[in-house]
């Protein structure tokens, strides 16, 4: 699982999360590609413990927010809000990705 950010940012005092390189390339499938320019990325590392930080990750997919962390996210991208249906054990939303 990835997430590419234009310009790092996360919740204010939110933890288990850092921000870290990314390449970048277009696609042989894009017409024109010298027309179009890929801005600098850095892509978002999950570096949380479970039930202890604000971004955590079960297995390789599955993302654990906290309610603020999950609140962040929601503001940022609604697409979010539809996959955190679920919980685990501690009330904690699960994003599903």
């Amino acid at each position: 699982m990835s997430f590419y950010l234009l310009r790092p940012s996360g919740p204010r005092g939110s933890n288990g999360y850092e921000f870290g390189p990314v390449t970048t390339s277009i696609s042989s499938l894009v017409e024109d590609s010298e027309d179009f320019v890929i801005p600098p990325l850095s892509g978002l590392v999950i570096t949380g413990r479970v039930f202890v930080d604000d971004f955590s990750m079960r297995g390789r997919s599955k993302l654990i927010a906290s309610g603020r962390a999950a609140e962040f996210l929601f503001a940022r991208d609604e697409i979010f809000r539809e996959y955190s249906s679920r919980l685990d054990e501690s009330g904690e939303i699960i994003i599903d990705l």
